[in-house]
């Protein structure tokens, strides 16, 4: 309470009108809340946004060379020519580690922001990351069957395989998704219950 009204308060008798002065006395307006910053969904979606962009610079399609005896065998990662590139069976598969790789940074960005709009939108990115790493494993399982015949008929003892890279992403899209509309829920709630000024 202002200190001036305060005064004129004390000053009035009980039972008399308030003064002129008191009446005429400002109000003072209590300071806005400070704004609360989210930490759980930005260190969720940051989390998730590391992960997918480590995931999609590890290897998608691998190859092995392996030699042993039986059930015990050595293998070694084995560089695949560009004649047998993944690209060359399916476009898709050539660029969806890139792709993947710039929604889980746009995601991991928009999160900082601390709006209810960029949570959503890092949320959307979070599930496209996700989906980007889940279909091109869809796709690259029969095209993976198709390199090895062609990569076995050339090289033997090597063996393609999809990547563990892929399946990195796959979880840093779902921990970014997750986080962004964590965020975008919490602080549409957060100013659905602030007082109109």
């Amino acid at each position: 309470m202002n200190h001036t009204l305060w005064t004129s308060l004390m000053a009035v008798p009980a039972g008399a009108p308030p003064s002129p002065a008191m009446m005429d006395a400002p109000m003072v307006a209590p300071p806005p809340p400070a704004k609360e910053t989210q930490w759980a969904p930005i260190m969720l979606a940051l989390v998730g946004g590391i992960i997918g962009i480590l995931g999609a610079v590890l290897p998608w399609i691998q190859a092995q060379l392996c030699t042993g005896v039986g059930l015990i065998q050595f293998c070694v990662p084995w560089p695949l020519p560009t004649v047998f590139a993944v690209g060359s069976y399916d476009g898709f598969l050539a660029v969806g580690n890139l792709l993947a790789l710039l929604f889980a940074l746009v995601g991991m960005v928009l999160v900082f922001l601390q709006k209810p709009m960029t949570g959503m939108i890092a949320g959307v990115m979070g599930l496209v990351t996700f989906a980007v790493a889940l279909l091109w494993i869809l796709r690259a399982g029969s095209v993976v069957t198709v390199m090895q015949l062609a990569v076995g008929a050339a090289y033997a003892n090597v063996t393609v395989s999809i990547g563990f890279g892929v399946y990195v992403t796959v979880v840093g899209g779902l921990l970014l998704m997750i986080g962004g509309f964590m965020q975008w829920m919490k602080l549409r709630g957060a100013a659905a219950a602030k007082p109109a000024a």
